[in-house]
């Protein structure tokens, strides 16, 4: 049985991609010999993920939550990668960030991932969690999964910078994101180059990201 948090977040995440994506639209879209995703890769890429630390104060997903938020505004967030055990969607650039200080990690449960904060209620996951996205001109997730953006790995601690979107649902918080800093990567960075060199799993860099 699929625990009531990690339903709720596939719906969400259901949801908030069915406005900006077509029945067909996760297959390959070919430009000449070149993936759409390759080429933005080689023009988006490198303005996307920060060298450093955005100038602006960060605040978590918590504080986020607690102030209040209106679709369009600016936020630059602080957050650790993590809230359901695939914390990121392969070959699209949607991914979970979390409040991890206000959640236990867990090495049981139905996840059976720390990052998954699966013994936590569902209802204190949806507090501590928000989605990040990064669109692109189209208003479309790009064809690139974080993972293969920034050299990040599963409780790593990232600054995004984006403005809030407007999904139709207040209790969601969705960030459009324009900008990545990983600030710390982690406990687990070693497993993931591990899993990437391998080339298997979900964690693996896929040959022609956006595939």
């Amino acid at each position: 049985m699929i625990r009531n948090g990690f339903a709720i977040f596939a719906l969400s995440a259901a949801f908030i991609a069915a406005p900006v994506l077509g029945a067909n639209e996760l297959g390959k879209e070919q430009v000449g010999e070149d993936t759409v995703a390759d080429k933005l890769q080689e023009t988006d890429n490198e303005s996307f993920v920060l060298a450093s630390a955005p100038e602006a104060d960060a605040v978590t997903v918590t504080q986020l939550r607690e102030s209040g938020y209106v679709p369009g505004q600016r936020v630059t967030v602080r957050g650790q990668i993590g809230g359901r055990k695939m914390p990121w969607i392969k070959g699209m650039a949607l991914m979970v960030v979390a409040d991890a200080n206000s959640l236990a990690t867990c090495t049981t449960g139905s996840c059976g991932t720390p990052w998954g904060f699966c013994s936590a209620p569902a209802d204190k996951l949806h507090q501590y969690t928000g989605i990040v996205r990064w669109l692109d001109e189209e208003g479309k997730p790009r064809r690139v999964s974080f993972h293969e953006l920034a050299d990040i790995a599963p409780l790593s601690t990232v600054v995004i910078t984006g403005t809030i979107a407007d999904v139709g649902d207040p209790r969601a918080l969705v960030i459009d994101a324009d900008g990545l800093f990983l600030e710390d990567r982690g406990p687990y960075g070693d497993m993931m180059d591990q899993l990437k060199k391998s080339g298997k799993g979900p964690y693996a860099t896929s040959p022609n990201p956006g595939s």
